[in-house]
């Protein structure tokens, strides 16, 4: 097991070094000067070019690159071109904000998702099963920004239940995580619905009917467990699209997150925040994947022994 949790860490290598010199070569292909953006208008040519030389802006696209990943082998991810302020201490401002809301979607997807997947797929075929698919359908088709707006028309200036914008408490993250959770749920009843009836009628689970076991017992002991395998998949999927998705839910609802972080430096071409965002995240969403992984073990004990043979 440590041997393939090493193997697995020692992957997340390669996938940093390719999304961060993909981002770089993007950033640097994209229209617009990040020198005249941050000199402004009435800036003279002489103090363009010597920003530019202190950024290492005049230098080739590649060996800037090599020199930013020097940089961040030493664990330092620099600092923001517009505000001068140490990237790693704005993330860590921003971080609980998105991985509170990330982790908020992924709990009311699993909670819903496995519930009405496996009431629907339970009740397959009856008018239950019918109306579960048809909201799941609606949910999924249903614009994010949209819904989050609708959200707070009526659960925060209506009926005042929760607050409308900002972050401090359990009950700010409840219409966020909602709207983020949206589509993902309708993915999770339908995968969910999908797996529990691929192993229904297998022969263990007529066995067990057969020994008078209660068709409760029967699904939660012996059909979920086993219909879990890509459900547990789509958990980690529904993650990673959470944790780095949530710019809607930080937009509308005026959260100071990641996402929100990350777009801003975009449109401004701060590169350093770009780069060093990403990179962060890349980490994180591989680690979750790694996580994902070793769950199977647990659920399905012919995994762990793959991973220890």
């Amino acid at each position: 097991m440590l041997k393939y949790i090493a193997k697995r860490i020692l992957l997340i290598i390669p996938v940093i070094i390719g999304i961060t010199l993909f981002i770089y070569l993007l950033l640097d292909f994209a229209p617009g000067d990040p020198v005249a953006l941050l000199l402004g208008a009435d800036a003279t040519q002489e103090q363009m070019d010597a920003l530019r030389h202190e950024l290492g802006l005049d230098q080739n696209v590649f060996i800037r690159y090599l020199n930013y990943m020097k940089q961040v082998l030493q664990g330092d991810l620099g600092a923001s071109w517009f505000n001068s302020r140490p990237i790693m201490d704005e993330f860590l401002e921003r971080f609980p904000n998105t991985l509170a809301l990330a982790f908020s979607a992924l709990f009311i997807t699993i909670v819903f998702g496995l519930s009405f997947g496996t009431l629907a797929a339970v009740n397959q075929n009856t008018p239950l099963d019918g109306i579960t698919l048809i909201f799941a359908l609606l949910f999924a088709s249903m614009p994010s920004f949209w819904f989050g707006l609708m959200l707070q028309i009526l659960f925060a200036l209506k009926l005042q239940w929760f607050p409308a914008m900002g972050v401090g408490t359990i009950k700010h993250m409840v219409l966020p995580a909602i709207t983020l959770s949206l589509g993902t749920i309708a993915n999770q009843v339908r995968m969910t619905r999908s797996s529990i009836l691929d192993v229904i009628d297998m022969n263990y689970v007529r066995t067990a009917r057969s020994k008078g076991a209660s068709e409760f017992h029967v699904v939660y002991h012996h059909v979920i467990r086993n219909a879990l395998m890509p459900v547990v998949t789509n958990w980690g999927l529904t993650f990673a699209t959470a944790f780095g998705g949530t710019i809607i839910s930080e937009t509308v609802f005026s959260i100071p997150g990641i996402s929100s972080y990350l777009i801003n430096a975009v449109k401004v071409r701060d590169v350093p925040v770009v780069m060093g965002t990403v990179i962060i995240v890349a980490i994180i969403v591989a680690l979750i994947n790694l996580v994902i992984d070793l769950i199977y073990a647990v659920i399905d004990p012919r995994v762990k022994l793959g991973y220890t043979s």
